[in-house]
């Protein structure tokens, strides 16, 4: 039963904000989700429930148009209506507004641009899926007169396919020989004089309508036809012509008065002529009746009479000579909403194909759309009729030529023989077998048991209101006291056998008695005693296979399905079923929930009661708030401005429409209050014009400046010092460290600078920022490095695994991105020269993995023997091993500071040189180069910086980053595209690979050199491959001295570099360089 109730004493209520609602007005209603607008709809009536808080409303739901067809429509003022309607709290009403129907709207383009002005010409069925055509009644004409009275009275509108209504609005259609309304299905109309007749009115009926492009004339039209044909001078041929062209076009306003007249002269002296016509061929008719007969002359008589009144109603009409006849205009207002006509408060009603005329005389009948009917031959299967087997006889030899024409029920009585012979044989069944039919049908067949369900198997045990209420008591306390009976008062048994002792004894209570105190436990047939052994075999099946009972058959096989079946549900109210069951359900159905028993009232009542009043205080909590506005607490931390018409003034602020996250605590996006109600309203973004928006920002702009300018210094530091004392407190709410600081992984120290060293909150490797590169200033709470960042937030691969090395064996590993979105060691990076990185203060991303030296690449590790990755040389032993696998094995990295002189290297003049006492007062000023150093060997002599140290002014930078700082930065000039081709050319290179592992201070040189050779030639491109492309931005002397050194030639798509040195002076053009290519290959 439901909870709602109508509260039919209230038919009106006011809003918070002072707006009265009444019955049947159209209100704005609050989504339940974020992101959609608001819902449209008309009040139903108004309710109340015990169960929800405050006054309730019925609504009648209108769609948007994007609801149904999922498609933008380009009016936001079109819905569409519908026959659904929901309960909500008054308090989710947000306005009213104003819904018509197209009819009544005067004009549509003024209409539309009223401020909450809505219309709607159709109807949608959320069941059928399908969209109807709404047609106000009062244009309804095509249908009978009780019929329309019906519709006007009751209904508003009607709801008909699309494509349908014309039909109905049309004049009523009368059938000219019945003078009854012509339905369009069962009526036909002549083409010549635009009559319409019944199909079964004709005289022969017709049996079917015309098919599609023909057209059909009725008898008398066809007869004048011929009788033009024959006697063109006749006056009727005259008439008939006029009438075919009179009815081919409609005629026009010009028409004078004296060409009317003459028409219906014309018309009259037609009629007459096809008057003598018609007698004389109902002469000639041989089968026509006097009821066809009388009916033909009333019919010719109205026809002349309507003819002769119309004629003078005309003349009467027609005063003035200049007179024209006006087409009646219909006067289109607007129903009322309290006076719309309403069947069950609603005002449409299905009139399509599917519905019957005589239908809505019926005042009960369903209101709704319905679908065409799923009941008939094409729908269901044809299933023939059921014959009972029958056995073969004497009577079954005659074949089907030697019946008689009666053979059908002759064949029937001799079944129905065979039949009563079979029974005849049966034995009788006796008295104790009444309550159980089928316990003697062991013997029978299939087709001779009786069908379940009917008379035949039904068992009466008792029947009442043949005895009283106190009789019965009695007689039961009576039988309960028994103590000749095995059972207990109140079992089932006990009583079903008691009320059947008086069913079999007349209802005769002392002789009912009489007979239960002569019973015993024998002739109680479902008293069946279980052993320990089956007991455990049901419960054994229960738990492996739940409650299938066929298992617990298979398991019980001492037992029939009956006992089982009566002892499972027995069982299951016991303190075994629990524990037993359970062990299923925790595989099967791990959420089951068993009840207590016995059930505890109090305690469910207490917990209902506690129920509700949550439900309740959320409803409240929800009702206060309007989720669609950004709550005020956030106004004074951000200065917020609308996305739309970009102004910065607004009370309320709105949430954009495709912000979905209820729990959201920051808004970059945010509209203000009109435009924020604007798409509420329609869906839409409010159109504003480019002037406006630009005068928003510009006077947005002066804001900002002007309070920018109030604000001092120390307002700015204070505020500043507030907002990171705020975020720093948000994120203590949130991250947790679970690590301990641990030292450096990549300097394996603990000291440093303060608030240099940082922990990942994910992973818990320490590292210094600038021994790994984090940004600068950057939170200590709930910082990740790369890689936990990466999982988090993915944009590289996630195989965490140093493309230069290949190892994995190190806990915490210090892994920065690739170009190619893979991952590579810190100091795989900062020790292999040719790699560099783009951004050296963060050591990301890495560059030039393609440039490493294919020697590199094909030495083996002496410590791994792993043949991946590239590999360094101890600079004493040139023993080749990867980088990560010298640290794993206690290697020494340093930084050597060697000497350098730039007259000696001439391709790079301009190399960074360390100043001196730079990392302390014994430190030289030189080239830094990182070395590998095994730890067998002697460092004495040598000017090296361990990677832990740090310089000694006033920044205490790590050794790490000052050498990447210097030495891995990649030109500012170069692009990705350049660093790109530069690393497939020196793949193409690899084939030209060196025979043995480059010292590094060459190494550095050659780096520091294709650097330096990729920043000349950034306008031009890459020159770390041998092909240089030409460009127009190139300097005249460059031009000058790029010449071919073979041919005189000073132009070339591509300039070759000659011999293996990449980095030569000289050049080939395109033309030397495909013949040197050509004479190479047929050498070899």
């Amino acid at each position: 039963m439901s909870d709602i109730k109508t509260a039919h004493n209230i038919t009106e209520t006011e809003l918070s904000d002072g707006t009265t609602i009444y019955i049947n007005d159209h209100v704005y209603l609050a989504s339940e989700h974020l992101g959609e607008p608001y819902y449209i709809g008309r009040v139903m009536e108004f309710c109340t429930s015990h169960k929800r808080k405050g006054l309730q409303v019925r609504i009648a739901w209108y769609n948007r148009l994007k609801d149904i067809i999922n498609r933008k429509s380009a009016d936001p003022c079109l819905l569409v209506a519908t026959m659904h309607s929901d309960i909500h709290p008054v308090s989710s009403i947000r306005g009213k507004c104003t819904v018509m129907h197209k009819y009544y709207v005067p004009n549509i383009d003024v209409y539309r641009k009223q401020q909450d002005h809505f219309y709607y010409n159709q109807l949608y069925d959320r069941y059928i899926q399908r969209v109807y055509d709404v047609v106000p009644c009062e244009t309804v004409q095509n249908v009978p007169m009780d019929t329309l009275e019906a519709l006007k009275s009751r209904y508003q509108f009607i709801a008909v396919e699309q494509g349908k209504a014309a039909d109905l609005t049309v004049a009523r259609r009368i059938c000219c020989v019945c003078q009854q309304w012509c339905q369009s299905a069962v009526s036909v109309k002549c083409a010549a004089c635009q009559k319409s007749f019944h199909m079964s009115c004709l005289n022969p009926p017709l049996v079917r309508k015309p098919s599609k492009g023909f057209a059909w004339q009725c008898a008398f039209c066809t007869r004048q036809e011929q009788l033009a044909e024959s006697n063109p001078d006749s006056p009727i041929a005259s008439v008939t012509s006029h009438t075919r062209s009179s009815s081919s076009k409609a005629s026009s306003p010009e028409t004078s008065e004296s060409q009317q007249q003459t028409t219906k002269d014309l018309s009259i002296a037609a009629a007459t002529a096809a008057v003598v016509a018609t007698k004389a061929e109902l002469k000639r008719q041989v089968r026509a009746t006097r009821s066809q007969v009388k009916q033909q002359q009333q019919q010719e008589t109205l026809a002349l009479n309507s003819m002769v009144a119309e004629d003078a109603v005309n003349n009467m009409t027609d005063t003035s000579p200049n007179s024209t006849k006006t087409k009646p205009t219909i006067k289109k207002e607007g129903p009322k909403a309290q006076q719309m006509n309403m069947t069950n408060m609603w005002p449409f009603r299905y009139f399509g194909v599917n519905t019957a005329i005589t239908d809505i005389l019926d005042v009960d009948d369903r209101i709704y759309p319905r679908a065409k009917s799923r009941i008939g031959a094409k729908y269901q299967a044809n299933v023939p009729d059921f014959v009972p087997p029958s056995r073969h006889s004497r009577h079954s030899s005659s074949t089907p030529a030697s019946r008689s024409p009666r053979g059908s029920w002759q064949e029937e009585s001799s079944t129905k023989k065979e039949l009563q012979d079979i029974l005849d044989r049966q034995t009788p069944i006796s008295q104790d077998d009444m309550a159980s039919p089928f316990s003697a049908s062991s013997d029978m067949t299939s087709g001779m048991r009786p069908t379940r369900g009917t008379d035949d198997t039904v068992t009466v045990i008792y029947r009442p209101d043949i005895l009283s209420e106190g009789t019965i008591d009695r007689y039961m306390d009576h039988v309960k006291e028994l103590k000749n009976i095995p059972l207990p008062p109140y079992n089932s048994d006990l009583m079903d056998r008691a009320l059947y002792e008086l069913e079999l004894n007349n209802y005769d209570t002392d002789t009912a008695y009489d007979n239960m105190s002569k019973l015993n436990g024998d002739d109680f047939k479902h008293i069946v005693e279980w052993t320990p052994a089956e007991i455990e075999a049901f419960e054994q099946s229960i738990r492996d296979h739940g409650h299938d009972l066929n298992y617990a058959k298979a398991a019980v096989k001492t037992k029939d399905m009956a006992d089982i079946v009566r002892y499972f549900y027995q069982w299951k109210k016991t303190d075994r079923y629990e524990p037993v069951y359970s062990e299923w359900t925790k595989v099967y159905r791990p959420l089951k929930k068993f009840k207590k028993f016995p059930r505890d009232i109090k305690r469910e009542a207490e917990e209902a009661r506690l129920e509700k009043e949550n439900e309740m205080a959320a409803a409240k909590s929800q009702e206060d708030t309007d989720l669609t506005i950004v709550p005020r607490s956030t106004y004074s931390s951000k200065p917020y401005q609308c996305m739309n018409c970009f102004t910065d003034q607004s009370r309320i602020w709105r949430r954009s429409p495709s912000d979905f996250d209820r729990k959201r605590k920051v808004f970059s996006k945010v509209l203000c209050n009109d435009c924020g109600i604007f798409w509420l309203k329609y869906a839409k973004i409010k159109p504003i014009s480019s002037d406006t928006r630009i005068a928003n920002m510009t006077i947005s702009s002066n804001n900002a400046a002007n309070s920018s300018s109030q604000l001092g210094g120390d307002h700015k530091r204070k505020r500043g010092e507030l907002l990171g004392n705020m975020k720093k407190r948000s994120k203590e709410d949130k991250e947790y460290m679970q690590f301990d600081p641990s030292p450096c992984t990549i300097c394996h120290i603990m000291s440093g600078p303060a608030d240099s060293l940082y922990t990942c909150y994910a992973c818990g490797m320490s590292v210094h920022h600038d021994c790994y590169g984090v940004k600068h200033k950057a939170e200590h709470i709930g910082w990740r490095c790369d890689p936990c960042q990466n999982k988090k937030k993915p944009v590289a691969s996630y195989n965490y695994e140093c493309v230069l090395c290949y190892n994995t064996t190190s806990k915490h590993q210090a892994l920065k991105m690739t170009s190619g979105y893979c991952w590579v060691h810190v100091q795989c990076a900062a020790f292999i020269p040719e790699v560099k990185f783009t951004n050296p203060a963060t050591f990301s991303p890495v560059e030039y993995i393609g440039c490493v030296n294919p020697a590199r690449i094909e030495a083996d590790c002496s410590l791994c023997d792993d043949k991946r990755g590239a590999c360094v040389a101890c600079s004493e032993c040139s023993k080749s091993l990867h980088v990560q696998c010298a640290i794993d094995s206690n290697y020494r990295l340093t930084f050597e500071i060697l000497p350098y002189n730039a007259k000696n290297h001439r391709h790079q003049p301009n190399c960074p040189i360390i100043p001196a006492g730079l990392f302390g007062p014994g430190s030289a000023s030189g080239i830094m180069v990182p070395q590998i150093i095994c730890p067998a060997h002697s460092l004495t002599g040598r000017q090296l910086i361990r990677i832990d140290e740090r310089t000694a002014n006033e920044s205490r930078e790590s050794a790490l980053y000052t050498f990447c700082k210097n030495y891995k930065r990649i030109s500012s000039n170069s692009t990705p595209a350049m660093r790109r081709y530069l690393a497939s050319s020196a793949f193409m290179q690899s084939k030209k690979a060196h025979k043995k592992i480059p010292s590094q201070f060459d190494a550095v040189i050659e780096s520091l050199s294709m650097d330096a050779s990729l920043s000349s030639y950034a306008g031009s491109g890459p020159c770390r491959s041998r092909a240089i492309l030409t460009s127009s931005s190139s300097s005249s002397a460059s031009k000058s001295a790029r010449s071919c050194s073979q041919c005189p030639a000073k132009f070339s798509p591509i300039w070759w570099s000659v011999g293996a040195n990449p980095y030569s002076l000289q050049r080939l053009c395109q033309r030397c360089h495909n013949k040197e290519q050509f004479n190479h290959q047929h050498v070899h």
